[in-house]
């Protein structure tokens, strides 16, 4: 389906989505009853997409959720979960300065609000930025940079002989039946010896969206988390040569052998989920399990 028809439609869906929050914004006082506004939200969302099939009408239920989400977020229906986006983009550039040179054409999926994008422009070639909706119309890019609307899935056929392509906190969103779609159409766009770097939370220390609040399993736009395992078994099953992990954050990243995080997966996954939360919030543990894999073509 093209981006002017998704387009199109979304902004059809757009009041449907408001009206899908059945709150109005002067009767949020709390944190709390913000938060159970947008939990309520995403989880309807979640069984939409979920239950929706592929193609069309799924592509429209991605883009429904996120048009609601983001006019949800901008009203303070919701809350903004984004804490410090502009350092967290520099640290997260510290890790993907490492694949780069000035003459490298890159992509972002997922870019949300641009700050990494604004990070990374001065120091590639072309940014191609792709995303379901375009969460801040209203941002100046650069001129290196350009935005894509998409299925959530795919990125547009015109990319290709990219150096780099990295998402952060994005596969999570991904319909689970699309991600390996997602991991080879990524792949495609890939030129020899390019890589994917794809930040994520793992599923052993979640949930990590807002029903991390409310319940035990992510319901809310996060899809499906995943383990370390699950994501390196869907890189190769999606045909990446190499893959690479790396344990760290707040910008500063190490290379780990695969072990590392695979042994603290099997001995955390065996915990009770309050103690694993506990434990798996301390630092040095937390930069082991939070997820920063790089699959290479």
């Amino acid at each position: 389906m093209s981006s002017e028809k998704v387009s199109e439609q979304t902004r059809h869906l757009f009041l449907r989505a408001r009206e899908a929050v059945r709150y109005n914004t002067s009767d949020m006082k709390t944190e709390l009853e913000r938060a159970r506004a947008q939990y309520e939200y995403e989880r309807e969302h979640h069984a939409r997409i979920l239950a929706a099939p592929a193609g069309e009408e799924r592509a429209l239920a991605f883009a429904e959720a996120y048009d609601g989400l983001y006019a949800g977020m901008r009203s303070k229906v919701f809350l903004d979960q984004e804490t410090e986006p502009k350092r967290k983009a520099v640290q997260k550039f510290r890790l993907l300065k490492r694949f780069l040179t000035s003459s490298s054409h890159v992509a972002e999926c997922g870019p949300g609000n641009f700050h990494l994008a604004k990070v990374v422009a001065p120091h590639v070639e072309s940014l191609a930025l792709v995303d379901v909706v375009n969460g801040n119309p209203k941002a100046k890019l650069p001129k290196n940079c350009k935005f894509y609307e998409s299925d959530g899935v795919h990125l547009p056929a015109k990319l290709n002989d990219l150096d780099l392509v990295w998402s952060a906190h994005v596969v999570e969103h991904i319909h689970p039946e699309e991600v390996y779609d997602h991991l080879v159409d990524v792949r495609r766009t890939l030129a020899d010896g390019g890589n994917y770097v794809i930040f994520t939370p793992n599923r052993l220390s979640g949930p990590h969206d807002i029903s991390r609040r409310f319940s035990n399993v992510a319901e809310g736009l996060h899809l499906k988390e995943y383990t370390v395992r699950e994501l390196k078994q869907a890189l190769k099953n999606a045909g990446y040569s190499k893959i690479t992990h790396y344990a760290g954050g707040k910008g500063l990243y190490l290379k780990v052998p695969t072990w590392v995080p695979l042994l603290a997966e099997f001995k955390l996954k065996f915990w009770p989920r309050p103690l694993r939360r506990l434990f798996a919030s301390f630092l040095p543990v937390k930069a082991i399990l939070g997820i920063i894999i790089v699959g290479q073509k």
